[in-house]
């Protein structure tokens, strides 16, 4: 069958999924969902992949504006001056990578996948004749290679809460008001 949109949102210092996205209805629905999700969860970081079509993020980039896309970046051999684009491109050189940390996480931390469909995934995913790990036939893989991709880009976003804090000037720490003033604060001290 065709690939479905999938989406998955991890909290980024727990590293646990919280929300997933799937669906097989169109890339103008799908784009405006992933950037639902990114808004309500804090303008989280979004990295698609953009082997087959980059109008999602094209959309999210420039008709939206949203804030946080995943810049990947590739190193031009000839001029040796770094290209930078939105999106994630999965190929030769990236997918055994993505593929390798979403196995690790499996192995040593499976309480973070928290989807029942991503593990039934998990569990159709093979070596096919040629080694090459993939859905078995009938199966989709469509959830693992976006949980892949996911938790590899997260070291592009902060793994910590930013929390505002605000200092107390120093008036405050000393402002009297004449209510305050005229609170009984004990007796009265004679300076000799």
């Amino acid at each position: 069958g065709s690939d479905f949109f999938t989406g998955t949102v991890i909290d980024n210092t727990t590293g646990k999924i919280v929300a997933v996205l799937k669906h097989e209805k169109d890339e103008t629905y799908y784009t405006r969902q992933i950037y639902c999700l990114g808004k309500y969860y804090n303008t989280a970081l979004i990295g698609l992949e953009v082997n087959y079509s980059t109008y999602p993020t094209k959309m999210l980039a420039e008709e939206y504006e949203y804030p946080n896309l995943y810049v990947r970046e590739k190193e031009d051999d000839f001029t040796g001056r770094t290209d930078k684009k939105y999106g994630f491109r999965t190929d030769r050189d990236t997918r055994p990578l993505i593929l390798a940390e979403l196995q690790r996480i499996m192995y040593e931390e499976i309480e973070k996948i928290t989807d029942i469909e991503i593990l039934k995934e998990a569990l159709t995913f093979i070596k096919n004749e040629k080694g090459r790990p993939e859905a078995q036939e009938g199966s989709h893989d469509d959830l693992i290679m976006c949980t892949a991709i996911t938790y590899y880009i997260r070291n592009q976003q902060d793994r910590k809460i930013k929390t505002e804090t605000k200092l107390k000037q120093e008036d405050d720490f000393f402002e009297f008001t004449q209510e305050k003033l005229s609170t009984d604060y004990g007796e009265n001290i004679v300076v000799i």
